[in-house]
């Protein structure tokens, strides 16, 4: 089988169970098994960001999202970087900050995601 070919192939493949589990939520939300103020059902979710798109108000949260995020990252660059450089330059930084930044290592980076 040409690479080509063989990558499609896979690529199709792993498309399967998704869309498998959006037809088994899309299915089970009509039937009433999934109640839609708990999870909406797929065909809801896409109507309601076109009615959103519609209506401009999507470009506007997204640009504020954007923002926030922007925002946020800034500002911990430079709080980091101020910290780095006085934990790296100085040692009675290094002493102050050494265990708290050990500690927090150990933290996995998904449990800073909420």
């Amino acid at each position: 089988m040409r690479q080509w070919k063989k990558h499609f192939f896979i690529t199709g493949m792993g498309l399967i169970i998704p869309i498998f589990i959006i037809i088994l939520w899309q299915t089970l939300s009509i039937n009433g098994l999934i109640p839609p103020n708990i999870m909406p059902s797929p065909l809801k979710i896409v109507s309601t960001i076109v009615d959103l798109f519609r209506g401009g108000e999507l470009m506007e949260h997204v640009g504020i999202t954007l923002y926030r995020v922007s925002v946020g990252f800034l500002l911990g660059t430079a709080v980091a970087l101020l910290f780095g450089v006085l934990n790296g330059y100085f040692r009675t930084f290094r002493y102050l900050l050494d265990p708290l930044i050990q500690a927090l290592r150990n933290i996995p980076s998904l449990a800073w995601v909420p």
